[in-house]
């Protein structure tokens, strides 16, 4: 999680904060992790991650130990794995389906199956437990956004499924395509079948966004 700066001798370090979630006993260690080792105050990005700036190269081993004792060192930041999230309806009024337990349970099965694609940085995947785009699901690669579905009388939690949306930067993007509503339960097939459609049909070096792009809504919808 490491990018060298143009200012010779440093580095800028993301430290990736699980769904964004962290705790006001880790952020005190944190904050004096990050007094000890940068000249600079930390930046909180918006993919819920941390950011330290300024970090001689000759401290990176050091920091990063100090780090996996606080339970933040983790790679694959704003990677695949580095899946922005609402909190849904664990804690928002708003919030249709619930999102930390699909973040998390998709990110298992990242790591476990998926760990090219995870360095490649070549696709990203964003939640929100409604429509409103609190975690930018409709400018990902791969979005979902809460909704219901009904099936015998009966609702049941679900997920829209987008695709296509990007951050091109520069005030460029792009807002992805409703493609699908699955139920919740169904999540992590639709991560294996995208990834997997991905992998065996992609052009050599093509990003998902570019892939689906070229293959176009329907091709996925089918």
């Amino acid at each position: 999680n490491v990018i060298t700066q143009k200012q010779k001798g440093f580095v800028a370090v993301t430290v990736k904060i699980r769904n964004g979630n962290i705790s006001s006993d880790e952020s005190r260690v944190l904050a004096d992790i990050i007094s000890a080792f940068s000249s600079d105050s930390a930046r909180i990005t918006i993919e819920q991650n941390i950011l330290i700036r300024f970090v001689p190269e000759q401290y990176l081993g050091n920091l990063y130990n100090r780090l996996v004792d606080l339970g933040f060192g983790d790679f694959g930041a704003n990677s695949i794995t580095d899946i922005t999230a609402c909190p849904g309806t664990d804690t928002c009024n708003l919030g249709i389906t619930g999102t930390y337990v699909a973040a998390s349970e998709i990110e298992q099965l990242l790591y476990s199956k998926y760990e090219p694609i995870i360095l490649s940085g070549d696709v990203n995947i964003k939640m929100s437990g409604c429509m409103n785009s609190c975690g930018q699901h409709s400018v990902s690669d791969i979005g979902f956004h809460g909704s219901t579905i009904k099936k015998d009388g009966s609702i049941y939690p679900a997920l829209q499924v987008l695709l296509g949306g990007a951050n091109y930067g520069n005030g460029e993007s792009r807002f992805g395509d409703k493609v699908i509503k699955v139920p919740s339960k169904r999540v992590l097939n639709v991560i294996e079948i995208l990834l997997d459609d991905y992998l065996a049909n992609r052009i050599e070096g093509e990003k998902f966004n570019d892939f689906y792009l070229r293959k176009d809504k329907i091709y996925f919808y089918d």
